[in-house]
């Protein structure tokens, strides 16, 4: 609707600058520099391939390698096969980058990072806790 509000105008004769200027101060408060020059943008590039730009937003969400069921079969079969204590986010890196992944046939430009491993063990259900002696020290026991 705006770059047809946009062509509208610049068919009237009104020049691109202005009729961007016009369509941003009726669209947003102020005076919507940066959204005029997307206006512009946008019918530029509507004008070379017949279409609106693509949405650049969002990155590659959805595409985790944790998304695959095989892959969290065999991270929860790793993980449980470790006795209390000894979940790491760094040993869990290690078994990921050398042995999971390959073994399933995935293959990684870089290994995955130790922030990454944090993030997938607590989507799989891992919580960090500190491990305590299981002493209590009410006074009693003086």
């Amino acid at each position: 609707m705006v770059l047809r509000n946009f062509a509208m105008l610049h068919l009237k004769g009104v020049g691109c600058i202005a009729a961007s200027q016009a369509i941003a101060r009726q669209w947003q408060d102020g005076e919507g520099v940066h959204f005029a020059c997307q206006i512009r943008y946008s019918a530029h590039h509507y004008q070379l391939f017949e279409q609106i730009p693509a949405n650049k937003r969002g990155g590659d969400r959805g595409r985790s390698l944790l998304n695959d069921e095989q892959l969290q079969a065999a991270a929860r079969t790793y993980l449980m096969s470790l006795t209390t204590g000894e979940v790491t986010p760094t040993k869990f890196g290690l078994a990921l980058n050398e042995q999971i992944l390959p073994l399933l046939g995935h293959t990684l430009n870089a290994p995955l990072l130790n922030r990454t491993m944090r993030r997938w063990l607590v989507k799989l259900g891992w919580r960090r806790k500190e491990l305590r002696k299981g002493v209590y020290m009410d006074g009693h026991e003086r």
